[in-house]
């Protein structure tokens, strides 16, 4: 029988962004650019993938923030499959928050799909690494 996985959705909640700060575990990625908390579901029955995007206000002004909002979400659709499998490996529920690590305004005044796609893939197959012990 094969389990699906829930929609992806948002956390909103302040006491899981606390628990995942709290108790996650962090993967940077190669290119230093992004850093992801990390936290899996104590509940095992429970396979529902959550995601946050959080950008301090130091890292640049609204707009910039919100493009690297919106790019990285484009960039976790296209690697959405890689976070269902690793779901499914783990068979429980994750929490994910995404941030900035060493790219910001200044380093980058316009961001692309492309700053960002290659880091988040990058995150997302050291996550699975971590399930498989590959």
């Amino acid at each position: 029988m094969v389990h699906r996985v829930k929609i992806i959705s948002r956390i909103k909640k302040k006491d899981d962004f606390d628990l995942v700060y709290k108790d996650g575990k962090v993967i940077i990625s190669n290119d230093r650019k992004i850093k992801t908390n990390y936290l899996f579901d104590s509940d095992p029955g429970s396979k529902s993938i959550k995601i946050a995007v959080v950008v301090s206000s130091k890292t640049g002004n609204a707009v910039w923030r919100n493009r690297f909002k919106r790019v990285v979400k484009e960039s976790l659709k296209h690697g959405q499959e890689i976070l269902r499998e690793v779901v499914n490996l783990k068979k429980s529920g994750l929490l994910i928050i995404f941030s900035p690590y060493s790219i910001n305004q200044i380093s980058t005044k316009k961001i692309y799909f492309k700053d960002v796609h290659q880091s988040i893939f990058n995150i997302l197959t050291k996550l699975k690494a971590t399930i498989t012990g590959k």
